[in-house]
């Protein structure tokens, strides 16, 4: 679980919680984006659940807004995690890391109310699913999803029931972590087992369904993509972590997903031995490599599976959790420097501003090819220029 915010608060003094609310960074992109949460109620057996159910699921949908002067009219600043979840974060926080109250609570993102001028649809907001780590929830990866969806797509994020810390629907209903105990205290090939066989064909199972809600036209303000006369909705998959698994399994799985970008995660299942036909761009934390783990073989052990374009690139100065908010909320409340030498370890040496453009340039880049066919920039083959700090491990580009 990826408590990033808790280790920001950990060296947050009293004094800097009287300060002004801290909002993440505008959009990138040109659009002002609108953030709406949905609850879908799938008729498939919870089997993550402690009781019989069910599944049912939250996502939050980034949409760009579209106005005559790409302008907001009508701009709110709202919490980052709904009640609960703030609440149970803080609360891990005071009693784990003896964290003041109400720190997290600080941070704000900027939501465009205004009623956009065009509805969206896949020619101008194409479609992109993310599934996040494990245990984590969709809340940690704000800033450069919204990013994303500033440049012109319609990006939903999912919340894995029972699989992230938390999920709060809205109706007060509040889903905590039920994994198998096998996951955090078995043996390393009962955790593959779990997380490869069990976990991920479940996520992409929830992405499936999502999809399906999508063609259907049944979520409000993505009426637009419904499919017509036989025609299936098309979609990118990115995911950090076990979320990379389940985008590139999704990949092989359903022919509605025409991309998959994964990023630092360790491909472990029966993903390992399934055909891609689609692009897919993988990212490595430079932690990674230099600590020996297993996500660079992993790669390896999949790259000849992965038929139609790909690239494995590595960024400098990063961790494992420079693909969170963390490494950006740590310097925007100007804490890196006072970060305990564990939690500056988790989210590397990049600065926040630059790993936010990385992930952006790159995720516009890939999945603009894949969805809109643009080209996605001469840096995909020579980085040296744009980002120095990224570099190309493998690629047929």
């Amino acid at each position: 679980m990826h408590l990033f915010l808790g280790f920001l608060a950990f060296s947050i003094s009293p004094l800097a919680l009287a300060s002004n609310l801290t909002t993440l960074p505008d959009n990138l992109g040109p659009y002002p984006i609108s953030i709406n949460t949905h609850v879908l109620q799938t008729s498939r057996n919870d089997t993550l659940a402690p009781t019989p159910q069910l599944r049912r699921l939250l996502f939050n949908v980034y949409a760009p807004v579209f106005t005559p002067d790409f302008t907001c009219p009508s701009q709110t600043n709202i919490p980052y995690m709904p009640p609960f979840t703030l609440s149970f974060y803080d609360t891990q926080l005071s009693t784990s890391y003896g964290v003041p109250s109400g720190t997290i609570y600080r941070v704000r993102l900027q939501n465009c109310t205004s009623q956009s001028s065009s509805p969206l649809t896949a020619a101008n907001a194409p479609l992109i699913i993310f599934s996040p780590g494990a245990e984590s929830s969709l809340y940690d990866y704000q800033t450069y999803l919204s990013a994303i969806a500033s440049s012109g797509f319609t990006v939903i994020a999912i919340d894995h029931t029972y699989d992230a810390a938390i999920v709060e629907f809205p109706d007060g209903t509040i889903a905590f972590n039920n994994y198998p105990p096998e996951e955090s205290n078995g043996t390393i090939a009962q955790q593959d087992y779990i997380n490869g066989d069990v976990l991920a064909p479940l996520r992409v199972a929830d992405v499936q369904s999502v999809l399906d809600a999508v063609e259907q036209g049944s979520i409000a303000r993505l009426e637009g993509f419904a499919a017509g006369n036989g025609t299936k909705v098309k979609a990118g998959v990115m995911g950090h972590s076990l979320g990379g698994t389940t985008a590139i399994l999704a990949a092989s799985t359903d022919k509605r997903v025409v991309g998959a970008m994964a990023m630092d995660g360790t491909l472990v299942g029966e993903v390992l031995n399934k055909t891609v036909k689609v692009p897919v761009f993988v990212f490595e934390s430079e932690g990674s490599v230099t600590s020996g783990n297993r996500v660079g073989p992993s790669f390896n052990a999949s790259w000849a599976n992965w038929e139609a374009r790909k690239e494995w690139v590595v960024v400098n100065g990063t961790a494992h959790d420079s693909f969170t908010d963390l490494v950006v909320a740590a310097d925007l409340l100007n804490v890196r420097g006072a970060l305990p030498p564990a939690s500056a370890q988790v989210i590397g040496t990049i600065g926040g501003a630059k790993m936010t453009n990385v992930l952006w340039r790159w995720g516009v880049g890939f999945f603009g090819n894949v969805l809109k066919g643009q080209e996605e920039g001469s840096f995909f083959k020579d980085p040296s220029i744009e980002f120095p700090e990224v570099n190309i491990i493998r690629s047929n580009l």
